[in-house]
């Protein structure tokens, strides 16, 4: 598959690029104007930490542009499903503590995403979470702090708020990332 992989700030960029080995990645920057070729098979937005989506939407909105007028499969990881969220209308809470660490997550629908998957734990770090979704989202898997993985009800559009490039030999996130390139593999859209 040929990726795009807009870095927003994320500190784990390379843990990132090591779940994409075998494809070909081009990296893009938050202030880079974006230069999607025809041939992209998956855009990939990174988590990152410096700005919130919540009060920040100026700084993303070439990126939430990206979202609503794709026609590419997307996944954001970290904020990048919060600026999935905020694009589309969902309600993202600013919790009382920062949550990190290995949580258990519950399916909510089963579909191929969970395939091979018995017990589902991912990695967390963030602030912020994911709590109601709009009309054109639905929630695949929760936490106890919000939906950790969303979908758009239409477009091949999913949202991680958990780190897969982060502890995946103990969680469940590489075969869930995994079981997601395969299913986009044969998307056209």
């Amino acid at each position: 598959m040929n990726i795009i992989l807009i870095n927003n700030g994320s500190a784990h960029i390379n843990q990132l690029k090591n779940l994409l080995i075998g494809h070909s990645i081009t990296i893009q920057k938050l202030e880079e104007d974006f230069i999607i070729h025809e041939n992209i098979n998956l855009i990939v937005l990174s988590g990152g930490h410096k700005f919130s989506v919540k009060n920040h939407t100026h700084r993303y909105k070439t990126e939430i542009n990206l979202i609503l007028n794709t026609k590419i499969p997307l996944l954001g990881i970290c904020l990048g499903a919060q600026l999935i969220a905020q694009a589309f209308g969902a309600e993202i809470e600013r919790l009382e503590t920062k949550v990190k660490g290995i949580e258990q997550i519950e399916v909510l629908q089963d579909c191929l995403l969970f395939q091979g998957i018995k017990d589902c734990h991912v990695y967390e770090c963030h602030k912020w979470a994911i709590k109601t979704l709009s009309k054109n989202l639905i929630g695949l898997a929760q936490s106890k702090d919000g939906y950790e993985i969303i979908k758009h009800k239409e477009k091949p559009i999913y949202g991680f708020q958990f780190h897969p490039e982060l502890f995946e030999d103990q969680t469940c996130s590489r075969i869930l990332f995994a079981n997601l390139l395969n299913n986009l593999r044969s998307v056209v859209y």
